[in-house]
C-alpha cells in the first residue's frame, strides 16, 4: 500500500475530520453480472454527493481501495472536496480479510497525521462492498482480532454492504458482536446504497466529533427498499 505521504494532506486544519474507506470488491464475479458498472456509477455519486456538501467536502478524508487478487490503494486519503475516483474493473478472488487490514493500516496513518497537525478526528469509517464470499481464509483471524480491537474502543464504524449473492450471514459477522448493519443492495441499486451512506457521512459532519454514527437517507425518494438494512 503506498505510504500516506502519498495522501493529500487535510484542508480546513481547524475543524474536526472525519477518516473514510471504501473497500470495493473487484472479484472476477462482478464482471460477469454487469455489477461492476453499477459499482462504479454508485461510487461517482457518492463523491459527487459528498462534494456538493460543503461542510462534508471539507472534513470528511476518503481512501478508496479494491480488492480482488490483491489490494489496491485505488484513491489515498484525500478530501472530499477532490475526491476523483477512476473506474475500477473486474478480476480474480474475493482478499476480504487482506483488504480489512489494509483499510485500517490507512486509518491508522491518517490519525497519526491528524495527531501531528493537532486536527481532531471523528470514528473512522469503513465501508465494504461485495457481492462474495472471502477466499483468503488464512487471514481471517488477523482481520476480525483487528476489528474486535477496534469495537472494544468504540474506535471504528465497519460498514458491510451485500449485492448479488453475498454471504450475509459472514458479512454479520464481521460486525460488532455480530448484530451490526449489514446494508444488502441489488446490483442495479448501488447508487441507492451510497446515498444512505453519502448522507449519513454529511449528517455527522455537521456534528461534534462525540456524536454517535447514525445510518440515514435524507430522501426517501433517492433510497429505495431494495436496499434494506440487515
Amino acid at each position: 500500500m503506498p505510504a500516506d505521504n502519498l495522501s493529500i494532506p487535510p484542508v480546513n486544519p481547524g475543524e474536526p475530520h472525519l477518516p473514510v474507506v471504501v473497500l470495493a470488491d473487484t472479484s472476477l464475479s462482478l464482471e460477469l453480472t454487469g455489477a461492476i458498472d453499477k459499482l462504479n456509477q454508485g461510487i461517482q455519486e457518492f463523491c459527487t454527493a459528498l462534494r456538493s456538501d460543503p461542510l462534508a467536502s471539507g472534513r470528511v478524508d476518503v481512501c478508496l481501495m479494491s480488492f480482488g487478487d490483491h489490494v489496491e490503494t485505488v484513491v489515498p486519503f484525500c478530501p472530499a472536496s477532490s475526491f476523483q475516483p477512476p473506474a475500477l474493473t473486474a478480476d480474480g478472488e474475493t482478499c476480504f480479510n487482506a483488504a480489512i487490514i489494509a483499510a485500517l493500516d490507512a486509518i491508522r496513518q491518517r490519525r497519526q497525521v491528524y495527531f501531528e497537525a493537532g486536527i481532531a478526528s471523528y470514528i473512522p469509517w469503513v465501508v465494504a462492498i461485495t457481492d462474495g464470499v472471502p477466499t483468503d481464509t488464512e487471514l481471517e483471524a488477523e482481520a476480525r482480532s483487528r476489528l474486535e480491537e477496534l469495537y472494544s474502543r468504540n474506535k471504528l464504524v465497519f460498514l458491510p454492504m451485500g449485492v448479488g449473492s453475498a454471504d450475509f450471514d459472514i458479512l454479520k459477522s464481521y460486525t460488532r458482536k455480530g448484530e451490526g448493519v449489514v446494508m444488502a443492495a441489488k446490483a442495479e441499486n448501488f447508487a441507492a446504497g451510497f446515498q444512505y451512506i453519502s448522507d449519513s457521512l454529511s449528517d455527522l459532519a455537521h456534528k461534534s466529533p462525540a456524536a454517535p454514527p447514525q445510518l440515514i437517507c435524507s430522501n426517501s425518494s433517492t433510497c429505495p427498499q431494495p436496499i434494506a438494512l440487515l
